[in-house]
């Protein structure tokens, strides 16, 4: 679905930008810049490529320092990868690597740009020296232990999550990130406590609901997954896979005509994918 897993290196960039959000907000032309530099920044409705130009000019300045200057490329390089342009996002975190080969926010940020790039041995690299930099670098930890899932290094995966949840014990991210690891294990139970403790911690984390509600229907709790599909539908009522999967668990425990209602809009949603039409849904 949208929020859960779709290009998770954005959602990673967003969170890694918030690191730079004092300074990057801050962020203002130096005497005799043009003034459109000052919109070098993450927020507000600028587009990618109004993002790529505003930084550009901040790049190209003789008179921009050091510190700002790592921050437009970092900026620069999210919007180009926004853009689907990796490799420019990663020539610019090349430069911003560098100018500072100290700065462990952008090691993690060339580790994302990496496994986009599905080039995992690098993006672990990185990961590896943002930590050895910063050891208490969560969003790291976090990352590379979602490297580790694309490499089906579960056991590592976990590892890296559970690190990332004792530096950050407030993070939902990390407890829906090691429960779907959980799932892929088919450890249910634990798999279960961590979506819980992620909706404990964001009760609007639909992607948390529905990953629940996935794990109890492997359980064969089927209320349970039929109440979980029920918030997700609840938080995001175009969910196609929140409407086929209450469809399909509606099925088994018999409640045929909901089962069918629900494919019904499901298909409404999605009318082109067979997956989606009573027929192709319904597990009878």
């Amino acid at each position: 679905m949208t929020e859960t897993r779709l290009q998770p290196w954005i959602r990673r960039a967003a969170t890694g930008l918030a690191l730079f959000a004092p300074v990057m907000l801050s962020l203002s032309p130096a005497a005799g810049q043009p003034d459109n530099s000052a919109a070098c920044a993450v927020g507000g409705n600028l587009t990618p490529d109004q993002q790529i130009k505003n930084c550009t000019v901040v790049i190209l300045s003789d008179k921009t320092p050091p510190p700002d200057l790592i921050i437009a490329l970092t900026i620069r390089s999210t919007a180009y990868g926004l853009k689907g342009d990796l490799d420019k996002a990663l020539k610019d975190l090349d430069l911003a690597i560098y100018v500072d080969p100290r700065n462990a926010v952008v090691f993690a940020f060339r580790g994302t740009i990496h496994g986009k790039r599905r080039e995992f041995d690098a993006a672990i690299a990185d990961y590896d020296e943002a930590i050895r930099l910063n050891p208490r670098f969560s969003v790291a930890y976090n990352d590379r232990g979602l490297t580790y899932v694309n490499l089906g290094q579960y056991d590592r995966a976990i590892a890296d999550y559970s690190e990332a949840i004792r530096l950050e014990p407030g993070s939902p991210i990390s407890f829906n990130d090691r429960g779907i690891v959980q799932l892929i294990k088919q450890d249910f139970d634990k798999a279960i406590a961590d979506f819980t403790e992620a909706i404990r911690l964001s009760p609007t984390y639909a992607s948390a609901f529905q990953n629940r509600a996935n794990a109890h229907s492997y359980k064969g709790e089927y209320d349970r997954s039929i109440a979980d599909f029920g918030e997700v539908i609840k938080l995001v009522p175009k969910e196609t896979a929140a409407w086929t999967g209450r469809c399909w668990m509606r099925a088994v425990v018999g409640q045929l005509p909901a089962a069918v209602a629900d494919c019904n809009e499901a298909a409404k949603l999605r009318p082109d994918d067979p997956a989606c039409s009573t027929s192709g849904a319904l597990p009878i």
